[in-house]
């Protein structure tokens, strides 16, 4: 039997001559949200026979374009990331309502916001930025959107992809030095850098996480998917599995100063 069969539903058109920058299906289905290149967006029905836009396109960037765009996980919320440096948050309408609602507007760096992403209990905003920062918000009440402590650093190139992990504990963000930074969040207002990952030779453009949780993807412009596991103690027994020699205590000693020798791999 060949490849089934696809055919197109519908072609939702961008104003004028822009282009479609991003897009994102709201939780159900019943929406989906089109960031355009002249810095507005429009939200579409699409539970119908032929899918409809709700209400009129709206600007969420002052200047250029749409870079990102989410739902929050419950529906209610749109989250807009623009190059004019600010996430601004949209209240999505009931069914039968057209009134879509500027909630908030957070003043992110004024560099391009290039991702935005919410966690899974909806309670977190993380926004990844030109400047190499991502920065956390608390939208427990979205139209007080409070910042969730400093940015967090340490990228030297643009903060370009992030993804929460299924359990909202870690994040991930991709980087245009081909490196992807993943920090953890059990306490969101006080994020510890778990790893920098090394590997892709290009601008790391797109990160993912697993339903599991246990393996983070990242799409790099040098024309790979990598995939890592995400558990330390996995890790570790990998390695440990095909070691060579043990590392001796006189080096330990050089390599690690300070810290008690022990058997590695014992």
């Amino acid at each position: 039997m060949g490849p089934a069969s696809r055919s197109l539903v519908a072609s939702l058109p961008a104003p004028g001559t822009t282009f479609v920058n991003a897009v994102a299906f709201a939780p159900g289905g019943r929406l989906v949200a089109a960031g355009y290149g002249n810095g507005t967006f429009q939200l579409w029905r699409t539970t119908g026979k032929v899918p409809a836009p709700l209400g009129p396109e709206l600007t969420a960037s002052s200047s250029g374009m749409i870079e990102s765009v989410s739902f929050s996980p419950d529906g209610k919320i749109l989250a807009t990331g623009g190059d004019d440096g600010t996430v601004r948050l949209w209240s999505v309408p009931a069914p039968g309502s057209n009134a879509v609602r500027l909630m908030a507007t957070e003043h992110d760096s004024g560099s391009y916001v290039f991702s935005v992403a919410f966690s899974s209990d909806g309670q977190t905003l993380a926004a990844a930025s030109a400047d190499g920062l991502t920065r956390l918000w608390s939208v427990r009440d979205p139209a007080r959107a409070a910042p969730l402590g400093p940015p967090l650093t340490g990228p030297a190139s643009y903060a370009y992809s992030v993804a929460f992990s299924p359990d909202g504990k870690t994040l991930a963000a991709g980087v245009t030095d081909g490196t992807v930074w993943l920090w953890n969040l059990a306490v969101p207002a006080h994020p510890s850098l778990v790893a920098t990952i090394t590997g892709p030779n290009g601008h790391v453009y797109s990160v993912a996480f697993s339903h599991s949780g246990q393996v983070v993807a990242a799409g790099s412009a040098d024309g790979t998917v990598r995939l890592w596991d995400t558990s330390a103690a996995r890790a570790a027994s990998a390695v440990c599995a095909n070691q060579g020699q043990p590392l001796s205590k006189s080096a330990w000693e050089t390599s690690v100063p300070g810290i008690t020798y022990r058997v590695p791999c014992s």
